[in-house]
């Protein structure tokens, strides 16, 4: 529950670095204002982790940190965990750790990074195909967000509007048999 997601807004093509450095600074900034609220407080942002894992090596290591000083935190350890190898490396030391692949901390480390990986996959998963089904179905002609709401939840998805029976299509809107070929073309045509 105490997940959170953020919307990267500053960074207009893919940079992982620049990524990251905005959604910590956002992140710890929001802890900061969160802190001096008196009532209203969101207890999910209201307490300094213990310990800051990133994905990557010294590089996203680095910016993490960057990204807490320009938040005014310095005392949140950092570590990251480089995928390639599996070698943890931290803010405070030069040398990374390499430690043997069945030992249970490097083991925690992996399944705490491919928990947010699993996360944020989904999370935008998820983004894409509600932005491109809403692109889709907005661009058809007599198609409003009420009619758009009813075949989804009847149908589930754009491929099973287009799948669906005119028919049944026709007794659960009330469309018209004109507007239902409309519907149809227009997703078969877009929607190869």
């Amino acid at each position: 529950k105490d997940y959170r997601r953020f919307q990267v807004k500053s960074v207009e093509r893919p940079d992982d670095v620049a990524m990251m450095h905005e959604i910590i600074s956002r992140r710890f900034i929001r802890l900061r204002q969160e802190e001096k609220k008196r009532d209203g407080f969101d207890h999910s942002f209201g307490a300094t982790p213990d310990l800051i894992v990133v994905d990557g090596g010294k590089g996203q290591v680095n910016t993490a940190e960057k990204a807490l000083l320009d938040a005014g935190f310095s005392s949140v350890p950092v570590i990251g965990l480089a995928k390639e190898n599996e070698i943890i490396f931290r803010t405070d030391n030069q040398e990374p750790i390499d430690l043997p692949a069945a030992d249970l901390g490097l083991r925690l480390l992996q399944r705490i990074r491919d928990e947010a990986h699993r996360f944020a996959v989904t999370y935008h998963r998820n983004l894409r195909n509600r932005r491109m089904v809403e692109s889709i179905l907005d661009e058809v002609p007599g198609v409003g967000q009420r009619r758009k709401t009813q075949l989804l939840k009847k149908f589930g998805s754009v491929e099973g509007i287009k799948k669906a029976d005119p028919d049944e299509i026709k007794e659960m809107t009330n469309m018209s048999s004109e507007q239902i070929k409309i519907l149809k073309d227009h997703l078969n045509a877009r929607h190869r």
